[in-house]
C-alpha cells in the first residue's frame, strides 16, 4: 500500500502523515471516533467523514484503504486496520499517556476487553446482524436479547452511574454504538435502567460530536 490516502469528499489522493480514521455516520466507526474525541486526539489523528457511501465501493478505496469496501478503516504508517475493536485498542495502547485513570481505572482493564468483545460479537454480530438488520425477523435472537443480554447489561450498570463504575469510562464507549442501534429498534425503553443509562451516555460531549 502506498503512503497516499484518499479524501472522502472529493475522491482524490492526498498526501498525509497523520494516522487517519475513515468514518461513515452512524456506522461502527463511531466506536474509535468517540475515543478520539475523549482522548483529545483531533490534533494528531485525522478523520475522513465519508459523505457518499458509494465512495467506499470504488476500486481505489478497496485497493488503498479497505479490501472489503467498508468502514471503519484506520491507516497508521504501515498498518491498515479494518475492525472497530482493533482500532479502538490500538488507539488506547498508542496514546496511553492521554488515558487518565478516571477513563480507565486499572482494575477495570480486564472488563474493557469483555465489553468490547461483547459489543462486537454478542450485540453486533448475534443480535443486530442476526435479527434487527436481517430481512427476516429472528424470534430466537430477539428473545435472547430480551431475556438474557439486556438483563445482563442492566445488572452491570451502577445505580445512576455507568458500566461497572459510578463514573464514565472507556467501557461505556465500547458499548455505545450497539445500544444506540438497539434503541432505534425500540428495544430500549427510556424509562428502564438501561434506557436511563443510555440517556446519561448521550450527555457526554464526545457523544454529541460522534453522533452529530
Amino acid at each position: 500500500m502506498s503512503n497516499q490516502i484518499m479524501t472522502a469528499d472529493i475522491g482524490e489522493f492526498t498526501v498525509t502523515t497523520k494516522p487517519t480514521l475513515f468514518h461513515y455516520s452512524n456506522w461502527c466507526s463511531t466506536r474509535p471516533l468517540q475515543l478520539i474525541y475523549e482522548l483529545g486526539l483531533e490534533d494528531i489523528v485525522a478523520v475522513r467523514w465519508i459523505q457518499d457511501k458509494s465512495f467506499i465501493t470504488t476500486e481505489a478505496y478497496k485497493r488503498e484503504i479497505h479490501p472489503f469496501g467498508r468502514v471503519p478503516a484506520f491507516i497508521d504508517g504501515e498498518f491498515r486496520l479494518i475492525e472497530s475493536g482493533a482500532i479502538f485498542l490500538h488507539l488506547l495502547d498508542k496514546h496511553a499517556s492521554r488515558l487518565s485513570s478516571e477513563l480507565l481505572p486499572p482494575n477495570l482493564r480486564p472488563l474493557l476487553y469483555q465489553y468490547l468483545f461483547f459489543a462486537c460479537t454478542s450485540l453486533y454480530d448475534d443480535v443486530l446482524s442476526g435479527a434487527y438488520w436481517s430481512e427476516k425477523p429472528n424470534e430466537r435472537v430477539t428473545n435472547y436479547w430480551r431475556s438474557a443480554l439486556r438483563p445482563f447489561i442492566e445488572s452491570r450498570i451502577v445505580d445512576d452511574g455507568f458500566l461497572e463504575s459510578s463514573t464514565f469510562t472507556v467501557l461505556d464507549i465500547a458499548m455505545t454504538y450497539e445500544l444506540v442501534q438497539l434503541e432505534k429498534f425500540n428495544e430500549i425503553d427510556e424509562t428502564s435502567k438501561l434506557g436511563r443509562y443510555l440517556q446519561r451516555l448521550k450527555k457526554r460531549p464526545s457523544f454529541a460530536k460522534t453522533f452529530a
